[in-house]
């Protein structure tokens, strides 16, 4: 994959996490959640499982989303340096790790 398309395909993708957000938190959630109102909220998943289920599907794309953005930063990030990305503490390139001769 040359390195134009690639930037394009993570642009999408961040595109996506971001319209993804903006949709899950600011209308989904917006819709069910009522501050300190726990039965309040919970009355109102219960009578909108349709727009439960939206925020959540919604939610499952943004993350796979996310995932599939860490592919392209472990290529960057391997062509620069032995070490993968780590994010938050947690290894992105997975696959990569067991290809790896140094320890850690």
């Amino acid at each position: 994959m040359s390195p134009k398309t690639l930037a394009r395909t993570t642009g999408a993708f961040y595109l996506l996490v971001l319209l993804g957000g903006i949709v899950a938190q600011g209308v989904v959630a917006n819709g069910l959640v009522v501050p300190r109102d726990a039965a309040a909220t919970a009355t109102n998943i219960l009578s909108q499982p349709r727009l439960y289920a939206l925020g959540y599907t919604v939610f499952l794309i943004e993350m796979a989303a996310q995932m599939a953005i860490s592919q392209p930063s472990c290529r960057v990030s391997s062509a620069s340096s032995r070490w993968s990305v780590v994010s938050g503490g947690w290894r992105t390139c997975i696959p990569r790790l067991g290809r790896r001769s140094s320890t850690i």
